[in-house]
This record gives structure tokens, sequence and C-alpha cells, in this order.
């Protein structure tokens, strides 16, 4: 006690300190005693932040109207509103819009309905149909009859697809990159049956039967691309072609179509910890099959083979991801017969090479390399940045270099409302010459 009490005295008895002034910050000073003044890093980083000052401002400008939107709907909820208005209650049974647009081709529009209870509790049936209400025309449908994630699962699918200005530019990188580019048309339907055998649950074997048939035909004049039959024209007269007929050498199978049978398997091993939006994981599938064609009038007979690497990598908290793929594909022919056009390896579009018009690439074998990393914009809307580097070539990858194949750069956003609709905007540049290229989707099946 005596010392407690001495303790306060003397605490009592001392000299109030004067009040320090406020650190001056235009100086470096600070509460903490310490002096924040400039560092060398700071000097180190300068060039570099110089140099990224207008990309990043750009940068910035670009997601500005993004950010706009998404705070907008946050506030209104206007899409989920949409959404609840054309789904039941339990979420089963419902409508969704399907659009889709590539640079260079014509535009649709229309709708998608789907059931998961018709049939039983988790089953589906999925139709839709879309338009641009004149000469293109798409309609598919999904029936599975049995229950999702079963150690077997059945899906018998099909469809029909009409449209005028499908992209043909040859045979080999080196014809299309120096020939022009025709449009033909195409009325083509494939039904196929699918039985899924699952073994554990990454481990999935993929075996599928179908029947397809195609058609060809003169197609319309797109930009600088003419029909098809003005460009492959089998007897040219003084530069013009008098006959306006398609050169069957150049363009095999194009008269008489294709009619075919195929079957084939897949093993598909895949450790991702979301189909739709993985995180961390990877996923290797390989698959081959077998293709006879029907009629005297189709004696083409070839197998394919395809195979596929992708790598997800967490980069931070599951909110930045690197996604790594590598892909190829291959026809192999079976005896004489030429393996119509239509069946050929195709590169270019939304779906792989993305700075690339749509299906301008065309051959007996590709190889496709990408990387994208991808980060949360809103709780269901992420962005990516993407590098596709990809080529065809020849029968049995003849003349495969990979100096020989085409870089492009791109950035893209991606929508998820709910598992059954998605919406994709992409804009992608090809280096040699290819340049910009956009797609917009909105599908019910995962991008």
């Amino acid at each position: 006690m005596m010392v407690l009490a001495l303790s306060i005295g003397a605490r009592a008895g001392a000299t109030p300190q004067e009040p320090r002034p406020p650190p001056d910050v235009t100086r470096g000073e600070s509460y903490d005693g310490r002096v924040h003044g400039r560092l060398a890093l700071d000097d180190a980083l300068l060039v570099p932040r110089l140099v990224l000052a207008l990309p990043r401002e750009l940068w910035r400008l670009v997601f500005w109207p993004i950010g706009k939107v998404a705070r907008w709907q946050e506030k209104t909820h206007i899409l989920q509103r949409t959404v609840d208005a054309i789904t039941s209650a339990d979420g089963q049974v419902g409508v969704r819009p399907v659009f889709d647009f590539v640079t260079g081709y014509r535009a649709t529009v229309g709708a998608s309905v789907f059931n998961r209870r018709l049939l039983g509790e988790d089953t589906n049936l999925q139709f839709s149909l879309s338009s641009n209400f004149s000469n293109v025309w798409f309609t598919d449908f999904a029936l599975r009859p049995t229950h999702a994630n079963r150690a077997i699962e059945y899906t018998a699918a099909g469809f029909y697809n009409r449209r005028d200005d499908y992209l043909y530019t040859g045979i080999g990188m080196a014809t299309a990159r120096t020939h022009l580019g025709g449009r033909y048309s195409i009325d083509e339907a494939e039904l196929h049956n699918h039985v899924d055998f699952v073994l554990n649950r990454h481990v999935t074997l993929l075996l599928d039967g179908m029947f397809g048939v195609r058609r060809f035909g003169d197609g319309v004049k797109v930009g600088d691309d003419l029909p098809i039959e003005q460009v492959f024209c089998a007897h040219l007269v003084d530069g013009r072609c008098v006959s306006r007929a398609v050169d069957a050498s150049q363009v095999p199978g194009f008269y008489t179509g294709t009619q075919f049978l195929r079957g084939g398997a897949t093993l598909r091993i895949d450790t991702r910890d979301s189909v739709h939006r993985p995180t961390s994981g990877a996923m290797f599938q390989a698959g081959a099959d077998y293709s006879h064609g029907l009629g005297a009038e189709d004696p083409s007979s070839y197998f394919r083979i395809h195979a596929v690497l992708v790598t997800v990598l967490d980069l931070w908290r599951r909110n930045r991801i690197l996604v790594l793929r590598a892909s190829t594909d291959a026809v192999y022919p079976m005896g004489g017969a030429d393996v119509p056009f239509s069946e050929l390896e195709t590169l270019g579009g939304p779906a792989d090479l993305r700075g690339v018009r749509l299906g301008k690439y065309r051959d007996y074998s590709r190889v496709m390399f990408t990387a994208e990393y991808r980060w949360p914009i809103w709780m269901w809307m992420e962005a990516a940045l993407f590098v596709d580097y990809g080529g065809v070539f020849g029968r049995s990858y003849q003349g495969f270099g990979i100096d020989r194949m085409i870089p492009a750069v791109g950035i893209g956003i991606r929508l998820r409302t709910s598992s059954q609709f998605y919406v994709r905007v992409q804009v992608g540049y090809g280096f040699l010459g290819e340049g910009w290229h956009l797609s917009l989707s909105a599908t019910t099946d995962p991008l």
C-alpha cells in the first residue's frame, strides 16, 4: 500500500509534458514516429507505372459500364425477377431466351424450354429453337430419362441446322490465308444416343452412336465473301466462272453431301471441383470414333481421334484462377474415298481460336493451346483474359510446326444466372492479319 501511494503521489506531482504538434505529412512525418518518405523502390517502379498507365485507364473505361450495370442489378434484382417469372416455383420447369452472334454471321434469337421432372424427379427434357426469321434456323432437343449422377446415364439428343452463310476458305492453312472466302449453305441433322458409365466420382466412360446427314448448296454474299460457286469454280474462262459449278477436288463431297453412321468411345478423368465454375483440379479426356458413309454416293470411311487436357490453378482464394488447356483432333481416312469437307477438323471462332473467323481453317488435324486468367466482377459474373495459339495441319499432322500456328489474345465476360442459363461476350484479336472478332451468346448449355 505504501508503494502504491508513493507511485500515485509521484504521478500527481509530475510536470505535464507540452503537447506535441501534429505530424507534418508534407515532410513524410506520421504518428508512429517513422518518416515515410519516397523509397528507392518508388523510383524503380516509375517507368513501369508510366508504361501501364494508358492500359490501366483503358481497362477502367471498358469495365465502367459493366460496373454500372452490375450495381443497378444489385439494386433492382431485375434479372432474378425475370428468371422467376419464367420458371416454376421449384425451379424444375422454365423457359430461357437464347441468342447467338459471331462477327461475319447472321445473329439468331430464340428460346429454350426445359423440364426436369416430366419423366420423374431429376430427369431432363430440353428443347430449343432459334432463327433470324429468314434463312437461318436451328433447333435441338435432349432427353435424359435416367436420374442424374447415377452409375449409368442415358441421353437421346438431336438437332437440325439450316443456314446459308457458312464460310469455306479451302483445305490447309496456306490455302486459307491466300484464298478468297466462299459462303455455302447447309441443311443438316443428327440423332445421338449417349450412354455414360460413371465408374467413380472422377472417371467416366462415354459411348456415343449417331446418324448424320448433310446437304450443301451455294451461299450468299457476306461482306467481301462471295458465294462458294464463284470462288471455288470448276470451270474458269478468262477468270470468270462459266458453269457455276464447285470444284469437287477443292471441296470434296459438296454436291453429293454426306450421310453416315458414327460410333465412338471417350474416357474422361475429371478432378475439378466444379464443371461449370472450376477453381482447382484437372480434366483429361481422350477418345476415338469411326464413321462410315451410307449409300453409293457416300463411300467415305474414316476414324477420328481427339484428346484434351485442362488444368485449373487457384492463384488466390478461389477468386483468381488460371486455366490452361491443350487439345488435338485428327481425321484418318480409310480406303481411297475422300473425307467430306464438312467432316474435316476446323479452327476459328468463339469456341477455340477466338481471334479468327468462325470455321476459317480446315484440314485433317489440328492443335490448340489456351491460357485463360479469370477473376470475379460480381456475384454471378466473371471476366477473363485469354491467349489462344492454334493451327491446322495435313494427314497425320503433316507440316506441323509451332511457328506455323496463329496466336490470338482477347477478353471475355461470362454471366451465369443459374445452372440453366449463361451469357458470354468475347472480343479476340488474331495476329498475322486476322484482326478483331466479337461474339455474343446466351445459352442453356455450360460454356
